[in-house]
């Protein structure tokens, strides 16, 4: 069996089309598991920060009171090991490996324990009394400081391997955006060459080759139509009297010249209320809508004059006839069957009738 072109165009707009969606979708769906990772870890962290910040308070509140009397070393020195114990979850607990996934949070979290186990030093100074309270409140204080101000513009994106993550979630972002417009596009691709095909078809099923006038197929469609909708209509028959005389006379290419010819004639006779179609070699139908009995026969006999002014082809000026047979919808008959058997019956009666009259003339 072999593919038409454009089935193969449809064929292949389809697949790029389920290809670029595809695409998409994950992208879609990696990029909405980044996020959600990242939210996830930075929630994590910030909450972690929240706990090392209120317990360096409470390290620098007890330091404070012991500068001013009112806390003994001991204390200060529990509060140290409570913020130290802080740092000691973060950098190895369970509930803190989410975060420690980014490089750069765990290397930061890690040189601010670095700093803060220097107080060590602070501490056994103190007690060897060669550092006062004030001083060891003044450390503490500074340490807390330079270290949660570290961390707060770690967590302000002001670093450059966080730009470095939200330029790759942005880019990814733009991706996304162009790979849906893309899909956007190929999709209404597909529906105009879906559409498209189909009109295509339905022209090339419901339309004359040689006349472009609509065929057979396409008058019983209206019919249905008309019938199914109970609207009054009028069935003209038409059948174009010695044609076979003229199609052995002249030829083949000479009679598709009169029938085209002919056709042009019966568009232009057709208004918004009427359609002609060819249904055989000489046959027509005009479909008209709401006809009365009085001026159907007025009809008829302007399309008989219409149809018998002379033709000029190829340089010769011929009079075609016509055999009209004409039925009415409701008021002949209420199916389209025994309409068009009603229709056939009168143009042939007409055609009789027209034979007839050429036998007399003959004879004369």
């Amino acid at each position: 069996m072999r593919i038409s072109k454009q089935s193969i165009v449809k064929i292949i707009t389809m697949g790029l089309t389920v290809g670029v969606v595809l695409v998409n979708l994950f992208l879609v769906n990696n990029l909405e598991r980044l996020r959600q990772q990242d939210a996830e870890r930075y929630n994590e962290a910030l909450w972690f920060l929240f706990q090392l910040n209120k317990e360096f308070k409470d390290l620098t509140h007890e330091a404070e009171l012991y500068s001013l009397g009112h806390m003994n070393l001991d204390k200060v020195m529990l509060a140290y090991d409570v913020t130290w114990s802080r740092f000691d979850i973060l950098l190895n607990s369970k509930e803190a490996q989410r975060f420690q996934e980014y490089d750069y949070l765990l290397m930061t979290f890690t040189q601010a324990f670095s700093r803060f186990k220097t107080l060590e030093t602070t501490f056994a100074r103190v007690e060897n009394g060669k550092l006062t309270a004030q001083e060891l409140f003044e450390a503490i204080r500074r340490q807390h400081f330079m270290i949660i101000d570290e961390l707060n513009g770690v967590f302000m994106m002001k670093n450059p391997v966080a730009m470095k993550q939200v330029e790759v979630m942005n880019q990814q972002y733009k991706t996304v955006k162009g790979t849906l417009a893309a899909s956007l596009v190929l999709f209404f691709g597909v529906i105009w060459v879906l559409w498209h095909d189909r009109q295509h078809h339905h022209r090339l099923a419901t339309a004359d080759p040689l006349t472009q006038l609509s065929n057979r197929l396409a008058m019983n469609q209206a019919l249905t139509n008309f019938t199914a909708q109970q609207t009054p209509f009028s069935l003209i028959l038409i059948d174009l009297n010695h044609f076979k005389y003229i199609n052995d006379t002249y030829g083949h290419p000479f009679a598709d010249k009169l029938l085209i010819s002919l056709a042009q004639r019966l568009r232009t006779i057709a208004d918004s209320d009427s359609e002609c179609y060819r249904i055989g070699g000489d046959e027509f139908v005009l479909l008209h809508r709401s006809h009365t009995e009085l001026n159907l026969d007025e009809a008829v006999s302007a399309l008989e004059h219409h149809i018998s002014t002379p033709i000029i082809l190829d340089g010769k000026s011929l009079v075609v006839t016509a055999s009209i047979g004409a039925a009415q919808y409701p008021l002949d008959a209420d199916d389209t069957e025994s309409l068009m058997l009603i229709a056939d019956q009168r143009m042939y009666r007409e055609k009789h009738r027209h034979h007839q009259c050429q036998k007399v003339k003959m004879r004369g």
